[in-house]
């Protein structure tokens, strides 16, 4: 099943370690073309037409949905079983991450895995050890040393933007780092309305009668998710067109972003999903005589690669302005940022 499998991290970035598909070359288009409403009409249009007619199509559709209804169902039961006992996320965090990159990722003769997946799982599993060490130090040893780690949370996302922002001006997307830079922001607002909580170890991170782990002590609010969403929409759809061939790309990342969204601990549980995805990607999909890409499940087909391909230059935009917005719509929220969805509609931007 591999590529099936698959996700990112807490700006989480996507896939620069996939195999490069064989059609990558129908995506090499320019994002700074004329946007054209009636391209997304003729879209849909040509979409629609081609689905009664040629079976790949309602094939990489139907398939797609099964990925992700699939993919919603394991990463839900992968986030209960941490919530059960800070032992069961030891393991899924440190016990397989570990044992799949010392075998598969460095040992493994088979294994195509390339360098920047092992460097992947590293980074997302430092999270989700920061995780760990809270959940110990608030089970068994009273919130000793929680208000520390408050601030090793706050580091893990300031280092982890500027490694991202830095590859993404390397790269030559300006625009990708924008995007990267205003959620990261937009993480000092909620981090820099809850800061006094790092002054009292029992409130710094919080795990809630339900096992929820709260980082910064408090859920991330409405805005910072509509804003994660729209960051991630550049990623998949404009930075890595090229990999759109297989739609179980997005699929795995928008069922673990959408557990994430329901689950009342947004960074944790989108953290700790993309991390597992990530360690089972290397596993399954990255060996010797692989066929999964070859299949059609997931695909899309030639036909539609086109159309998507007018798309992408507003996509892009859609994404830069709702990540502006959704920032700017927080700051005019202000101290009671972490708050304001619940107690005040004008700071809901829709």
């Amino acid at each position: 099943m591999s590529n099936v499998i698959a996700a990112t991290t807490p700006l989480q970035v996507p896939y620069t370690s996939q195999r490069p598909d064989a059609n990558a070359g129908l995506y090499a288009k320019k994002l700074l073309l004329e946007i054209k409403p009636s391209d997304v009409v003729a879209t849909v249009e040509s979409i629609a037409t081609l689905t009664p007619q040629d079976s790949s199509v309602k094939t990489w559709i139907v398939s797609s949905l099964i990925a992700y209804f699939l993919a919603c169902t394991y990463l839900y039961g992968v986030l209960e079983a941490a919530r059960r006992h800070v032992a069961w996320e030891a393991a899924l965090v440190v016990g397989l991450p570990l044992t799949a990159y010392v075998y598969f990722v460095t040992a493994d003769k088979a294994s195509t895995a390339p360098k920047r997946t092992g460097e992947l799982i590293f980074i997302e599993s430092s999270y989700n050890v920061l995780v760990v060490l809270s959940k110990l130090s608030i089970a068994y040893f009273d919130g000793w040393g929680n208000g520390a780690l408050f601030w090793a949370f706050a580091a893990f996302f300031a280092l982890q933007t500027c490694g991202f922002v830095r590859s993404e001006l390397d790269d030559r997307k300006p625009l990708s780092a924008l995007r990267s830079l205003t959620l990261f922001f937009h993480i000092c607002v909620q981090w820099y309305a809850v800061r006094q909580r790092a002054l009292d170890d029992s409130a710094a991170q919080v795990v809630d009668a339900d096992g929820r782990f709260l980082t910064f002590g408090s859920e991330a609010p409405l805005n910072i998710k509509l804003h994660y969403l729209f960051w991630l929409l550049g990623v998949l759809y404009v930075d890595y067109r090229a990999m759109m061939r297989n739609a179980a790309i997005p699929a795995m990342h928008l069922a673990s972003v959408t557990v994430a969204i329901f689950s009342g601990e947004f960074w944790h549980a989108r953290l700790l999903t993309a991390s597992h995805l990530f360690v089972l990607d290397a596993v399954l999909y990255f060996r010797e005589n692989a066929t999964i890409i070859e299949t059609t499940f997931c695909r899309m087909p030639a036909d539609v690669v086109p159309s998507y391909d007018r798309l992408v230059p507003l996509i892009g935009l859609v994404s830069a302005v709702g990540c502006v917005v959704s920032l700017a719509a927080s700051l005019v929220c202000g101290t009671h940022y972490a708050f304001c969805f619940a107690n005040d509609v004008s700071c809901v931007v829709l």
